[in-house]
């Protein structure tokens, strides 16, 4: 079965249409940051006090 060719015009949208949506997510994660910086100041982790160690915030997250 032949594949299909594309054309260098296609290959140039293609690479242009990847990095403007590319963009537009970098935009759209940067603006959420904000909020959630808010959202973790106003109730920090605080362990469970069977697991204070350092990494408790790990190992409840992969457990989660």
């Amino acid at each position: 079965m032949k594949r299909p060719t594309t054309r260098p015009t296609d290959r140039i949208f293609q690479r242009e249409l990847l990095k403007s949506l590319q963009e537009e997510r970098s935009v759209i994660i940067t603006e959420g940051l904000p909020e959630i910086a808010r959202a973790l100041r106003a109730k920090p982790f605080c362990p469970h006090p069977l697991f204070r160690t350092r990494h408790a915030q790990t190992l409840m997250g992969y457990a989660w």
